[in-house]
């Protein structure tokens, strides 16, 4: 739709649908948004791919918090990359840390032979490390071919500088994909300050579901409802976008 690529961040085969209505040029598949994203299920993506032609790349994440798996769960998520893969996901999401925040870079080059020749994508664990510069080289000796960023922790509008330094440092060699926080009030602002090309958004709202509600004496909505993808928050986000593009 314009020089500014934009992907979806999606939970669910509904969010699918809504993203392929908008016209994006790519998905982040996972499953439960509000745990950050999990890996999702064959079936998902089977489905996915059944209703889609925009490229769907699958999160590998055996649980949420941290990003140092047990040995079990790490042998775990190589099956989980190699099966989706053969199941038609178009690249893997995935990121590995070590405890002191540094790349784990000997489970990060077995992802990415794992997943060949499709795109191996790092996500947001990236901004988790002691030191971006570093991680970042890293990365792209290991041949990774995107990163998901925010430009580090903390709120993305006081990481702008963070992004078009890496923008514009690496971006020939690696691509820089924004996201985290990115909303219709402040997307036109980062990418005009950052020069980057790429940016992820899910324009995420709570879905009430009402079949567990109706027979419970808890009143909170909220505690019926999951997070999904808004089609008026990320048509938003896409209205402000082709301002910048």
């Amino acid at each position: 739709m314009s020089k500014i690529k934009i992907e979806a961040c999606c939970g669910s085969v509904s969010d699918v649908v809504i993203a392929d209505r908008l016209g994006f040029d790519q998905i982040e598949l996972n499953s439960s948004l509000e745990n950050g994203g999990m890996t999702p299920s064959i079936g998902t993506l089977r489905m996915a791919k059944k209703l889609t032609d925009i490229p769907l790349y699958t999160m590998i994440r055996a649980r949420p918090q941290g990003f140092n798996y047990k040995e079990e769960d790490y042998e775990g998520m190589l099956i989980d990359a190699k099966v989706l893969i053969e199941n038609g996901a178009d690249g893997i999401v995935f990121g590995f840390l070590n405890d002191d925040a540094t790349i784990n870079v000997e489970r990060t080059r077995e992802m990415v032979e794992v997943i060949g020749d499709k795109p191996a994508i790092f996500h947001k664990a990236f901004d988790s490390t002691a030191d971006l510069e570093v991680a970042i080289q890293q990365l792209i000796e290991l041949g990774i071919k995107r990163i998901l960023t925010g430009g580090g922790i903390g709120n993305i509008m006081d990481n702008l500088d963070v992004l078009k330094h890496l923008e514009a440092t690496y971006g020939d060699k690696i691509d820089i994909l924004i996201g985290g926080g990115v909303r219709n009030t402040n997307v036109k602002e980062i990418l005009e300050h950052t020069g980057v090309k790429q940016i992820h958004f899910s324009g995420s709202e709570l879905i009430f579901d009402q079949s567990t509600f109706t027979t419970s004496p808890n009143t909170n909505k909220d505690d019926f409802s999951y997070v999904g993808c808004s089609e008026a928050k990320m048509q938003a986000i896409i209205d402000e976008i082709r301002k910048v593009a």
